[in-house]
């Protein structure tokens, strides 16, 4: 796939621009560094227009940030209905296609995260197209995007295996990249973080949503007792927060900076990813695994299957077992350091671009 050069329309609508710093800005800030990306940002409601958006009335508005133009668009508000969500994707595309129009811009990839983005296929005819499909969600009119796109690319080995099976070789495992050195910079920082803590800190980093198995979490913290600590860093949803409000080894650290966060996981002595069992985590490829080992971190995660693989240098298995993997983990934290560091460097955004550019057209 050509991905040096060209131009981009990066079409991440369902992932705004200001919200957070995620794989999907992180990529298309990697490409930004090989190919003119322009990164279609969520529209702003007509409803809740901010004052420094009041320019959207006259058509989008592009900002220069991290290597790629964001544009900004109005949206529909109050999308309550299928077909109204559709009809606003419509409005969003026409608008993106009047300001290429205005700007020259004749994109060679559009880049897909959500069938809503279908519509720019349609004003983008003679462009490649890529759906990039993430963890297992399907979405309303997902099968169409499927069907109409150039290429199909799955971050873990069960989606692929079974979008493989259904569209062939337009079909590639291209799994998730990290920020590979952003992380590993930060190895042997990790000294002035947490300093009134117990040992051994046992920590998860990212959003905790039903999507962690906040009684594992409490499970294991019970098991080790007062003289270890587990350490949540990231946002908490409340029931989530209620759950593990009675465990007082926990220590919920809260949202951090992005530039803190690699410091916060350096000073983990074993990293964990206690997902729940659901098919929504049996397709997932998380990122914050890569990040985890380009900082060395021993880590422990229940059972994923694109994680498999990865059995010799991180512990991957089941729920019952994983209090009794995370105490074997930390008395042997120190092993298989830059055999991690190594995996993690093979899923760095400069390895994903590789990936991308072994492709076929």
């Amino acid at each position: 796939m050509r991905v040096d050069g060209s131009r981009i329309l990066y079409a991440s609508t369902n992932h705004g621009w200001a919200v957070g710093w995620t794989f999907y800005q992180m990529l298309a800030g990697a490409l930004g560094r090989v190919a003119d990306v322009i990164y279609v940002d969520s529209p702003r409601s007509l409803a809740r227009l901010r004052r420094r958006d009041v320019s959207l009335l006259t058509g989008p508005q592009a900002d220069r940030k991290d290597g790629v133009r964001v544009l900004r668009v109005a949206g529909v508000p109050a999308q309550r209905t299928e077909w109204l969500r559709r009809a606003a994707a419509r409005l969003t595309a026409a608008q993106v296609q009047r300001w290429a129009r205005s700007e020259q811009f004749e994109p060679d990839l559009v880049w897909t995260y959500s069938p809503y983005e279908l519509a720019l296929l349609d004003r983008f005819p003679q462009a490649r197209s890529v759906y990039w499909t993430g963890d297992e969600v399907v979405m309303p009119g997902e099968e169409e995007l499927l069907r109409r796109v150039g290429a199909i690319l799955c971050v873990s080995t069960p989606v692929y295996e079974r979008q493989r099976a259904r569209y062939g070789d337009r079909v590639h495992f291209v799994p998730v990249a990290c920020d590979f050195d952003r992380y590993h910079a930060a190895l042997g920082q990790g000294a002035a973080e947490l300093p009134d803590l117990r040992r051994p800190i046992v920590g998860y980093s990212g959003f905790v949503n039903d999507r962690v198995d906040t009684a594992l979490v409490a499970d294991v913290a019970r098991s080790l007792g007062a003289a270890a600590t587990v350490v949540v860093v990231g946002p908490v949803a409340e029931a989530q927060r209620r759950e593990l409000a009675g465990t007082p080894n926990v220590v919920l650290i809260g949202p951090q900076p992005p530039e803190r966060v690699p410091r916060l996981i350096e000073a983990f002595d074993v990293a964990v990813i206690p997902y729940t069992d659901s098919e929504f985590n049996h397709n997932a490829n998380p990122a914050k695994f890569y990040e985890y080992l380009a900082l060395g971190k021993p880590v422990v995660s229940t059972d994923i299957p694109t994680l498999r693989p990865f059995g010799d240098v991180a512990s991957i298995g089941s729920r019952e077992s994983f209090v009794d993997r995370t105490r074997a983990v930390l008395e042997h934290r120190g092993e298989n350091a830059e055999a991690r560091i190594a995996i993690a460097r093979d899923h760095s955004f400069d390895a994903l671009l590789d990936r991308l550019r072994a492709l076929p057209e």
